[in-house]
């Protein structure tokens, strides 16, 4: 991860932190501290299938309706 410059979720460069699964310990990718807390908080108390639910819900519905 020392290589990566920038936050995987929205390209930051600042205040980068390790992602990783608080279940397992696996490493997901690189998070800039905001939007790290921003999903946390969004799914830190959910469980891996809760998550992984709620991620297809909000795909499945709201693909079409952002800037991405």
């Amino acid at each position: 991860w020392a290589s990566t410059t920038s936050c995987d979720s929205c390209g930051s460069d600042k205040r980068l932190q390790i992602d990783h699964c608080h279940e397992t310990g696996r490493f997901r990718g690189i998070l800039c501290e905001a939007c790290n807390q921003k999903i946390d908080g969004a799914l830190g108390r959910m469980t891996q299938k809760e998550r992984i639910r709620a991620i297809k819900y909000f795909t499945e519905r709201y693909i079409g309706d952002s800037d991405v």
